[in-house]
Order: structure tokens, then sequence, then C-alpha cells
């Protein structure tokens, strides 16, 4: 394990040191204005600290974050991030071994089933991966394919429940054009009457419809979701209570 004080010396170039660059433009031999620059600059220094970590590096800490994780998970071929020719390898090998999140595993971990039976599956998805592979053929935001669907579930899910109502004899191609084959229901919890119902186009569903959805749904099953719409914890509560990482 590398140390630190080891890597420091091996890199000086690293080392920066901010307040030797301003005395080194300052005009006088006593550093007269050294303190009135340190004081202008203060802002800069906790600026470029956040920048680092947010901007200018944060594509690479996000690989290094994801290798991390698949190589505690053994979905990585290769765990030794030294030994690749590139740092395009690495990206390749952590794109291939999310693929290897297959939707049993999702299913297992990162899925809380609350009712399953030959017709009607009944979930709890609790990271992005599980929203998106069992919303497939709606129009979701929490599912949909555009790079933001990680923050409309993040926005869904912090303070809410979000639960997934599936027609299991409906194929993902089908679902598109039937409005009953994914139901999902949403209880905003920030506000006083927050549960919405929702079909495979991302409508809002009126009485009528919702009526249609109840009585589609045995009372067992509706009496499981609105225990849970009412009374159980956030999808993000549940993630951190089953330790799954997004």
């Amino acid at each position: 394990m590398a140390k630190i004080k080891d890597l420091k010396e091996k890199n000086p170039t690293y080392n920066i040191d901010v307040i030797e660059v301003l005395s080194e433009m300052d005009p006088t031999k006593t550093n007269k204005y050294l303190p009135f620059m340190i004081k202008c600059t203060s802002d800069w220094v906790k600026w470029i600290n956040q920048e680092l970590k947010n901007e200018t590096f944060k594509e690479m800490f996000e690989v290094i974050k994801d290798f991390e994780d698949l190589s505690q998970r053994n979905l990585l071929d290769n765990k030794d991030i030294y030994s690749y020719e590139s740092n395009q390898d690495i990206i390749e090998s952590v794109k291939l071994a999310k693929e290897k999140i297959t939707r049993s595993e999702v299913k297992k971990k990162e899925t809380e089933v609350l009712y399953e039976d030959d017709r009607w599956l009944v979930l709890f998805p609790l990271s992005v991966r599980s929203s998106n592979l069992y919303g497939k053929g709606t129009k979701w935001c929490v599912s949909s394919e555009d790079h933001n669907y990680g923050k409309y579930f993040k926005q869904y899910t912090d303070d809410g429940v979000l639960i997934f109502v599936i027609d299991k004899t409906v194929s993902d191609n089908e679902a598109r054009t039937n409005d009953f084959a994914k139901i999902a229901f949403h209880n905003d919890k920030k506000k006083t009457d927050g549960i919405t119902i929702w079909d495979v186009k991302d409508k809002q569903m009126g009485v009528s419809n919702a009526m249609k959805v109840y009585s589609m749904l045995q009372g067992e099953v509706m009496d499981i979701i609105n225990k849970r719409l009412e009374n159980g914890p956030t999808n993000k509560e549940q993630a951190q209570n089953r330790g799954v990482r997004d």
C-alpha cells in the first residue's frame, strides 16, 4: 500500500505551495505584500479544491469508484488497475463489467419484490439500474434511456415511495401500447395527498383509470401496495438499509 509521504517525495511537482508561489511574486524582500495576497486568494484556494474534486478530475474519480465497486463484487476479469495498458482499457473493462449485472442480480440485490404470482409482479426498485430494467418499454422519466434518468429516480425516491406493478403476461414490446401493462405508484411524502398512479406513457391516471387498476388487482395486492405507500420507508432509505449503492 502506497504511503502518501513516499508518493509526495517521488512526485515533488505535485507539492504546490501556494504561499511560496505568492511570495515569489512579492516585489519586496520582506514579503510586505504577502499577507495581502494570501487574503485576496483565500476564496480561490477553496474554489480550486472543489473544482479539482467536482469538475477537473470528476471523470477519473467516477471511473475509479466504479472500478473499486466492481472489483469488490468480483465482476472484473482483471482487478489490478496498474496492469492495464491505457486508461481507455480501464474504462472499457468497467463498461463490460457493468453489463455483467444481470437481470437476476438486479432482482436479487437491488429490487425488493413485494408480491408475485403467475400474472403480477409488484416491486420496489432500490437503484437506478432496477428502475431502468423493470421500467423498460415505458415512458417513465425514472426509467428512460435518457442519461438523466438517474437524476429523476433520485428526485422521486429520496423523499418518496415508488412502486412498480408489472403484468408479466405482457411483453416489453407490447407494453408500449398497453397502458395497464406496467403501472407506477408514487407517494410524495412532502405532500399531504401525494399518491399518484402513472401508466406506461407516463401519464398520471385519473379516477376512472385508477378504478380500473384497483379492479384488475386483487384486494391482497392493493393492501400490500397501500401499506408500503403509506407506511413504508422511501426507496432511498430501504436501499441504505440493504447496503445497495448506485
